[in-house]
């Protein structure tokens, strides 16, 4: 048996770029996650921010588009895919992994809300415990 699965948490990087697949029309989005490692090396603090490129298709991409932004913090499960394409400039094979999301959790603000979409397309919106204000400032907001 073999199996292809990851889970990366970290903050987007970048606004997310929704496209349209050329051959089929379905819709994509590409985005940057970032992941900082924090180690210490001879009594220092170090920090070393590791990038990963998630792909997302379908309704997981439309969602990503209308509620992910730079600085959201996102975890994100998905499979391990790689590509090789021939760079015109360099004259060389060029190769990348990227994570094909499965499912997104996005952290939005206020922090005591999370947004969960999965690959069929479905959202849950889960509300923890919060101060009263924070619960009559949710009730305004028109969704």
């Amino acid at each position: 048996m073999h199996t292809n699965q990851v889970i990366v948490s970290g903050y987007v990087g970048n606004q997310p770029e929704a496209r349209l697949t050329t051959r089929h029309g379905i819709a994509t989005t590409r985005l940057a996650l970032a992941q900082t490692e924090v180690y210490w090396k001879d009594e220092e603090r170090m920090e070393k921010t590791h990038w990963f490129q998630i792909i997302c298709y379908g309704k997981i991409a439309e969602t990503a588009v209308q509620h992910v932004a730079k600085g959201t913090r996102l975890v994100v499960s998905g499979r391990l895919a790689s590509r090789v394409w021939h760079d015109q400039d360099s004259g060389r094979d060029q190769s990348i992994t990227e994570i094909i999301a499965h499912n997104l959790e996005i952290s939005r603000w206020p922090k005591d809300r999370d947004v969960t979409v999965d690959a069929a397309g479905s959202t849950e919106v889960v509300h923890s415990e919060a101060t009263p204000a924070v619960e009559e400032a949710l009730e305004e907001v028109p969704f």
